[in-house]
């Protein structure tokens, strides 16, 4: 069973999407036997598949950068359907095992970690928010909120999977001899403000640290006093929260969709 990082995983991904949009099979048929032949655990399929989704929409959506309508279709991978093909005949418990980064804090792998603001909008993507026509029938309006939610979906998982990766180095990097904290959080702070404390106090609590007890309004005073150097760390740190700022735009977005798909369907249902 391979010990893979975040760079690895994105590589294969990168692999198994191409493959996917060049031939004829199914991304389903693909990744159960890549995970067979690699003996990937449930984990790492979750993660894999995520990444592929995450990659064959980009090829796609580059793919139709000379057409006016560049709205990506395409069956999103489930992962489940991939575990439950590998390991039907086996029990699942006994193929479980920990993650590529088992010493990272739980928020790098769950949006629970990630408080979301009052001020952050309900924004569908501008290629997906194309008006459906007065009165559609309702097979049109099914189809056009199943593709919102599915390129919504993909969305979300691209905002973490590049905020797990950004967090994912930084964390690699505080571990080094001559790697300098106080530096670093002194020129987030400079540089960045209340945007940076999340993201400080996720490292400090990995490094078993006490978190970082400034506000966010002192946090913004400081840094208009404060001279920061962009470094290395400093530029993974502002990739890392930008991608939390999507993931919460986006996933707001994400959850009016999938509201909206399911109440199409209960209309559909009676």
């Amino acid at each position: 069973m391979p010990q893979w990082d975040n760079k690895k995983f994105e590589a294969e991904a990168t692999e198994l999407a191409t493959k996917f949009l060049g031939g004829k099979e199914s991304l389903r048929d693909l990744n159960v036997k890549f995970a067979k032949a690699n003996n990937l655990n449930e984990e790492q399929i979750r993660r894999l598949s995520r990444a592929v989704n995450i990659k064959t929409f980009e090829q796609k959506f580059a793919s139709l950068k000379d057409k006016k309508d560049r709205v990506v279709d395409f069956e999103v991978l489930d992962p489940e359907l991939v575990i439950e093909d590998l390991f039907k005949t086996s029990t699942l418990a006994e193929k479980k095992a920990e993650a590529a980064y088992p010493d990272l804090p739980n928020q790098l792998r769950s949006e629970r970690g990630w408080t979301a603001t009052k001020t952050a909008s309900v924004d569908v993507e501008k290629e997906m928010a194309n008006a459906l026509p007065k009165d559609p029938p309702i097979e049109s309006q099914l189809n056009h909120w199943q593709k919102v939610s599915e390129h919504l979906s993909v969305k979300v998982a691209a905002a973490e999977l590049h905020w797990e990766t950004a967090m994912g180095t930084l964390q690699q990097h505080s571990k080094r001899l001559y790697w300098n904290r106080d530096e670093f959080e002194k020129d987030a702070i400079a540089l960045y403000g209340e945007d940076a404390l999340f993201e400080l106090n996720v490292l400090r609590n990995s490094a078993k640290l006490p978190a970082l007890t400034v506000s966010n309004s002192d946090a913004q005073k400081l840094a208009e006093h404060l001279l920061g150097e962009e470094t290395e760390d400093t530029k993974l740190l502002k990739t890392a929260f930008e991608a939390r700022k999507s993931f919460l735009k986006t996933k707001q977005a994400s959850n009016a969709a999938k509201t909206e798909l399911a109440n199409l369907r209960k209309k559909v249902l009676g």
